[in-house]
């Protein structure tokens, strides 16, 4: 397997070595937040975009802030954002969560994903983040809470937007090796002839892994052309194609005095592949307004071996395969420009996606291996939705704006049981969901801004997940949100934000640790404050920090949850949770960073994020104990990591680069939980501890 890793990796590595490195022309592919407007991009979300984002709390990460970055997931390119928090399950290719103020995305997701405007969120709205690769992304766009029209379905708790690099004159190479056989190869090559742009980019990597049996080897390929027949057309195809192997070590066990480094089982692992076309269109029409139009289709093939527990009177385990395949149509016209001798930006646009997924879980055969025995559950789930989408920002004053936007979905889809005795065919009513959204932003000084923005969402965690089909319509997730802040650069080189918000939802979905599965948990309210702070100085250093104290909580809730007992048995619980907090939700987040980057010598870069005050179940005390489960009420331990990065520029070509991540060598916990099993106390999952890693990267231009 590692052979086979190797001679790949030399493989792609000569072909990107032995093309001619291209010459330098026009800007820096690298471009910032502005290149959005730009024909080329093909982007189908319209040209006022940005607009919106300035009324909100959204970011923009840019490529050169997390490509050179030793990062575990693609998902941590959002790390540093006020806000927002990781969880990490070091299981391989099972998928991390993201949390934006409280709603979990990645693993169980009331977040939207996308990459290039084709949502990429899978099976009860998860998302595999190793199907991007860093070194192409242009830039990261993430929005806070249901703020944006162009996101509808999983945007609950915001998006998270991926946008590739599409054009330019360059070549990027990147070589690293770690500790633990952790080896990468990643390059990217773009250029420009005559009428056509080319990008191609591939990403191969084996990891040993710091736990034993938790061996994995990814490969990731992509190649992007664009077409101008006229300075006013462009034509864009994009294909890609994924693939995953892994081992898992296993969760750990509380109460095992075992080494952390010991695996669990074996046959504890998975596999995952995906493909990906999409077609794009751009006709700008006016100076003023363009066209957009794109087509897209993608496959995800997921399979998950667990053996998750040691007595084998709950499970012996089971192998879990999900094949989703999306296809959608999407067109938007967006128009900025002066009207009556005041700024106007506005966007129209329609959407259709359909969904389809077939799950087939069989459980093993008692013992070792991954014989499989009974099938356990299956079925089919076929979806569709229909959206559509406009917003108009008007400068109603020369220091005033005013953003109006609504969202339409109508989505409905059938669901044919295969598996005997265990659920029903099923037809969804069709159903509808209207959300407005509001925005001001007042400028008065070029200097300073304030702003405020309300936004509604009328959700489903995904289009084909089963809560799709079980949930009535008076039970569909719903949530509002209302931000507040201001921004401000009070001198050259220093930025200043401040902002505070709102969220209260009805319906709201968590993931019941017992069942395995999401449930209605009622009315939640979160609300909480965001402070952020950037400065360059002296040419080459910069550093930036951040502070987020937030609260999730629920509200005026009677929660009813199904709990497993030592004998193995199931009861109902009902108790009042009002004021409680959810799950997982740091209420402190403090992110710091130092960078000294000059263009030739020595620099480098220190990091540093911490969460404090987490809880896993805030479960009643007097509760549990009336049932003989106080382990069920979990506190999760403060998680921090303190990263150091040394580099060396021999010129504007080469870099050498050393980091370490974890200096401090935490034992850091990332997924943890309350078991169902008597006498096991919580299963958790441990980041990687203190690694080395050495890198080589080349930028012809």
């Amino acid at each position: 397997m590692r052979h086979h890793f190797f001679s790949s990796a030399l493989t792609l590595v000569f072909c990107f070595l032995f093309l001619p490195p291209c010459p330098s022309f026009g800007q820096n592919p690298v471009l910032s937040s502005e290149s959005a407007d730009s024909l080329e991009e093909i982007e189908v979300s319209a040209r006022n975009r940005r607009e919106e984002l300035q009324s909100t709390t959204a970011v923009i990460v840019n490529n050169k802030e997390f490509s050179n970055r030793i990062i575990q997931t693609p998902l941590e390119a959002v790390r540093y954002i006020p806000g927002i928090s990781l969880v990490g399950y070091n299981e391989g290719g099972v998928p991390w969560e993201v949390k934006i103020r409280g709603f979990t995305g990645g693993h169980f997701s009331g977040v939207s994903f996308t990459l290039d405007g084709v949502q990429l969120n899978g099976p009860n709205g998860n998302f595999d983040a190793n199907f991007i690769m860093p070194l192409e992304i242009e830039t990261v766009e993430v929005v806070k809470g249901p703020s944006s029209v162009y996101f509808g379905l999983n945007a609950m708790g915001g998006s998270v937007a991926y946008s590739s690099i599409k054009e330019g004159d360059f070549t990027r190479l990147q070589l690293r090796y770690g500790s633990y056989g952790d080896a990468q190869a990643a390059g990217i090559l773009a250029k420009k002839a005559g009428n056509f742009d080319h990008v191609y980019a591939f990403q191969v990597n084996h990891a040993e892994g710091w736990r034993d049996n938790s061996a994995g080897n990814k490969k990731n390929v992509s190649a992007q052309w664009q077409y101008h027949p006229t300075d006013r057309l462009a034509l864009g195809l994009n294909v890609r194609a994924y693939q995953h192997h892994w081992d898992q070590a296993g969760f750990l066990w509380s109460r095992e005095n075992v080494s952390p480094r010991t695996a669990y089982n074996d046959d504890n692992g998975g596999e995952a592949s995906r493909q990906f076309v999409r077609l794009s269109a751009a006709y700008q029409l006016s100076e003023d307004s363009e066209l957009n139009f794109q087509g897209y289709f993608t496959k995800l093939d997921f399979t998950r071996y667990q053996r998750a527990y040691r007595n084998l009177l709950w499970t012996n385990g089971n192998e879990n395969n999900t094949q989703s395949r999306n296809m959608g149509l999407r067109a938007a016209y967006s128009y900025r420009g002066v009207i009556g001798g005041r700024e106007l930006a506005a966007a129209l646009g329609v959407e259709w996606r359909q969904e389809k997924q077939e799950l087939v879980e069989w459980n093993f055969l008692p013992g070792e291996g991954k014989t499989r025995g009974a099938v356990n559950r299956s079925w089919n789930n076929d979806v569709d939705a229909l959206s559509l989408f406009g917003e108009v920002n008007y400068q109603i004053l020369e220091p005033l704006w005013v953003r109006l936007g609504l969202r339409y979905d109508s989505y409905g889809g059938d669901r044919s049981s295969l598996a005997p005795a265990l659920l029903d065919n099923v037809k969804a009513k069709r159903r509808d969901a209207l959300n407005p959204k509001i925005g001001l932003l007042y400028a008065p000084l070029t200097n300073l801004e304030f702003f405020a923005n309300y936004g509604q969402t009328k959700d489903l965690p995904s289009l084909s997940g089963g809560e799709f089909f079980t949930k009535p319509e008076e039970e569909m997730p719903k949530s509002r949100q209302f931000e507040v802040g201001v921004k401000a650069a009070p001198v050259d080189g220093l930025s200043l934000g401040l902002a505070g918000f709102h969220i209260d939802t009805k319906n709201d979905l968590s993931t019941n640790v017992a069942l395995g599965r999401l449930e209605n948990i009622g009315q939640t309210k979160r609300f909480g404050l965001e402070f952020s702070a950037s400065a360059d100085w002296a040419d080459y250093w910069r550093a930036d920090a951040n502070y987020t104290w937030q609260k999730a909580v629920y509200k005026n809730t009677v929660r009813r949850m199904a709990i497993s007992l030592p004998n193995n048995a199931r009861s109902n619980l009902n108790y009042d949770v009002d004021g409680r907090r959810l799950d997982d939700t740091p209420k402190h987040i403090v992110n710091a960073r130092l960078s000294y980057e000059p263009p030739r010598g020595l620099g480098g870069r220190i990091s540093f994020w911490w969460y404090g005050d987490m809880v896993r179940n805030d479960l009643p005390l007097d509760v549990l104990n009336s049932i003989g489960r106080p382990d069920y009420r979990l506190e999760k331990p403060d998680t921090a990591s303190l990263d150091l990065r040394l580099d060396w520029r021999f010129n504007e070509t080469y870099r050498l680069s050393l980091d370490v991540m974890n200096v401090l060598d935490r034992r850091n916990i990332g997924f943890a939980a309350p078991t169902a099993m008597a006498d096991t106390g919580y299963v958790y999952s441990l980041q990687p501890p203190r690694t080395f890693y050495l890198g080589l990267e080349a930028d012809w231009r």
